[in-house]
């Protein structure tokens, strides 16, 4: 069991789209609401193109940008 750990959702996202030839992932924050413990970020994820992928929720940028990651594979 000495495989190295799967890449995280946001390196996977990266890497399908570059090697589909689409570019590299842009995040952006849709909302942001609420404060300290109840802070909530809304990522869309998009292509270069600007189609959206996925959208992901958390409680800061780097959790909601990883949920929209995975939505988008």
């Amino acid at each position: 069991s000495n495989a190295p750990p799967p890449p995280d959702p946001k390196t996977r996202l990266q890497v399908l789209l570059q090697t589909s030839g689409r570019g590299i992932p842009v995040y952006v924050t849709v909302s942001a609401t609420g404060e300290g413990p109840h802070h909530h970020f809304v990522v869309e994820v998009r292509e270069a193109t600007g189609k959206t992928l996925g959208t992901g929720a958390g409680q800061n940028k780097r959790e909601a940008q990883i949920a929209a990651a995975i939505a988008a594979l």
